[in-house]
């Protein structure tokens, strides 16, 4: 769809619980929209209806918010760092992309998930997209949560998290990386590691929306947002 963007796509239309449906046409994830063309850009304003930007990435990563693509055309942006100091220094200390490295952000990095959690939920925030730097990880780890606090099945959030595979090549390209001089596991996805840290969030919270209401996320913007990301089989997807 796009010239110069990686892994960006539409996490609807999965089965959620009750009978209802992840609805399409109104959360996306993608890797970093920063090489996006101006028509790109533009693109997702008219044709997606695009009106929020989450940046999961950290603070060094984000680029002046003057020279953002969406930005630009008065698309809102929220920076919701899921790797910060303590993240990072917690990274250099367990197996890289293991279960230990996706949990590290649930336990430190909790008033960037309650931000981003509560922008989504906000009055007129979708169409929205979140992404980090390669759409894998971070963006893998954030989808989980959404699509878990929407009951849908842990075969089915994996499979949506393993869907990066394909396009990280790709993603390496506009980055102007040569993943053969890099960790091949920066590169690969690790459905085990993603299906660890559900496990661990069942057992530790007992579910996302648990989770989500421990981290300060009020419980009407986690009944708002699930109300508004979901639609009976029945009806139409497009968002109310």
């Amino acid at each position: 769809m796009f010239e110069r963007v990686a892994n960006f796509r539409d996490i609807g239309g999965l089965q959620a619980e009750d009978g209802l449906r992840v609805r399409r046409g109104v959360t996306y994830r993608s890797a970093a929209l920063d090489w996006m063309t101006r028509a790109d850009a533009v693109r997702a304003r008219d044709e997606l209806g695009l009106k929020t930007v989450i940046d999961l990435r950290a603070t060094h990563e984000v680029q002046p918010l003057d020279r953002h693509p969406l930005v630009t055309l008065g698309i809102a942006h929220e920076h919701a760092p899921l790797s910060n100091p303590t993240v990072e220094e917690g990274w250099k200390r367990v197996p890289p992309y293991g279960v230990e490295s996706y949990i590290l952000p649930l336990r430190h990095a909790q008033p960037a998930i309650r931000t981003a959690f509560e922008r989504l939920a906000m009055p007129n925030a979708l169409p929205a997209v979140f992404h980090c730097a390669a759409g894998k990880d971070r963006t893998g780890l954030f989808a989980a949560l959404l699509l878990d606090l929407l009951g849908v099945s842990e075969d089915d959030i994996v499979a949506d998290y393993c869907a990066s595979q394909p396009h990280l090549q790709r993603v390496a390209s506009l980055a102007g990386r040569d993943p053969a001089r890099k960790d091949p596991s920066h590169y690969e996805v690790q459905p085990e590691s993603l299906r660890g840290t559900l496990r661990w969030l069942r057992e530790h919270h007992g579910s996302t929306a648990s989770y989500l209401r421990s981290v300060g996320v009020p419980t009407e913007a986690v009944v708002r947002l699930s109300a508004q990301l979901t639609v009976s089989q029945r009806a139409g997807t497009r968002p109310r």
